[in-house]
């Protein structure tokens, strides 16, 4: 049975070797920001003050190594980065995830997500292995802009003020069982609010390689195709980036405007969530019925 072990620098050199058989399993930072093994990200696996870890399992000669991560104020962990693709198996992959699942509970989070396209060989080794597909999701392409002048709603960078109203948008149209790994904003610095109240936002994410757009956008919006070209007129892109927009299945009636707005569909990828038992703090007991006995507490549970 293959175990598992934490990272140490005698791997570097095997890791580094295997970092262009790297499967991304965070779409969104592998168009923004590359591979995850690429030389700023493998140097960010050093850093003892992030949520980051890496694990090995399988023989010596046949290493699979696998990352975690988690953001800050996040309840969950995201599976990284796998290495390498032809050497996934469900024996080593669950020896490799136990030791990464066991990290993420240290950080008190209760699940790990992975997004993995469907025709990957990580998707049925991760199915395999206790993930569940909770949705599905496309990455769009978009093209330039042509012309100066269109009918569109206008869109605003958002503000705390406007929290309130994206909150009760995403509770309004997130179906209930992608809360825990798909929170509420919380923050404004990422969010763009459309100017029609109760009608849409889109969460940004810039890195040096590419910007991803999260557009939400209530099935009530009267001309979709509009609104989205004016998200992207009123999102500023200097250095000429590529521009992605992420649609999830639960928003998938955005595929025919961003078709007709000329976007490029990259692959159908599955969000897949495996949840996780994490160690209590402290032992507690149960106290019985009658007086004087108790029932100690497992020193396991797992979050709801």
């Amino acid at each position: 049975m293959p175990t598992a072990r934490p990272l140490d620098f005698l791997d570097l050199p095997a890791l580094y070797r295997l970092r262009e058989q790297a499967v991304c399993l965070d779409a969104a930072r592998l168009l923004t920001r590359g591979n995850p093994l690429n030389a700023l990200g493998f140097l960010s696996f050093l850093n003892p003050a992030r949520h980051i870890f890496s694990a090995v399992s399988g023989a010596e000669e046949k290493p699979l190594f696998g990352g975690v991560s988690q953001s800050t104020g996040q309840t969950f962990a995201r599976l990284l980065y796998l290495t390498p693709q032809e050497g996934l198996n469900a024996l080593s992959l669950a020896a490799l995830l136990e030791a990464l699942s066991a990290e993420a509970g240290r950080w008190e989070t209760w699940h790990l997500t992975a997004e993995a396209e469907e025709e990957s060989p990580a998707f049925e080794a991760l199915r395999q292995t206790g993930f569940a597909v909770y949705a599905w999701q496309r990455f769009w392409r978009m093209p330039p802009l042509t012309g100066s002048s269109f009918d569109a709603p206008c869109w605003r960078k958002g503000e705390e003020i406007h929290l309130p109203e994206a909150q009760n948008l995403f509770h309004q149209l997130v179906p209930p069982l992608l809360h825990s790994v798909e929170p509420a904003p919380r923050q404004s610095r990422s969010l763009w609010m459309c100017a029609e109240p109760g009608k849409g936002y889109a969460l940004q994410n810039v890195g040096p390689l590419g910007m991803v757009l999260s557009p939400l956008l209530h099935p009530e919006v009267a001309q979709p195709e509009a609104t989205l070209r004016g998200l992207l007129a009123n999102i500023s892109n200097p250095g000429g980036l590529p521009l992605y927009l992420c649609v999830r299945s639960y928003q998938a009636w955005l595929e025919i405007p961003l078709q007709t707005l000329g976007a490029e569909p990259g692959p159908r990828q599955a969000v897949l969530v495996k949840r996780l038992a994490v160690p209590l703090k402290e032992t507690q007991t149960a106290r019985a019925s009658q007086s004087g006995s108790a029932i100690p507490a497992s020193n396991l549970h797992t979050k709801p």
